[in-house]
């Protein structure tokens, strides 16, 4: 098992604590990701909500200026998937917890959540 998702299925982290090892694009990578989640909102019409989520996304773009841009601030897709792992293993172990069931029952209900592949 990767070393960050290892970090990510520890009991819960004493607040202020963070995932060791992660390189600099993947913590950008997984920030881009939460604040692309917490974009949306129900009560917000889809045209606000799709404006909040392109802002959100905006650092997955590339700009026409990219040779210009600060290199830590390119995300390639193994920083993307690796930070989408990271912060899903971080969730489910920590629902797992909140419920008192093994992560094995909350992977359960997601794929039961997302249908057959």
């Amino acid at each position: 098992m990767p070393y960050l998702v290892k970090q990510s299925l520890k009991p819960a982290a004493a607040e202020g604590e963070t995932v060791t090892g992660m390189p600099d694009s993947g913590r950008l990578a997984a920030s881009v990701l939460l604040d692309a989640v917490v974009s949306q909102n129900p009560e917000n019409s889809e045209a606000e909500n799709r404006v909040a989520l392109d802002m959100a996304l905006a650092l997955l773009v590339a700009d026409d200026d990219a040779d210009e841009r600060n290199p830590a601030s390119i995300i390639d897709a193994s920083d993307l998937v690796g930070a989408a792992v990271v912060l899903s293993s971080w969730l489910i172990s920590r629902l797992a917890e909140a419920r008192g069931v093994d992560i094995a029952d909350v992977a359960v209900e997601l794929r039961a959540f997302i249908g057959d592949a």
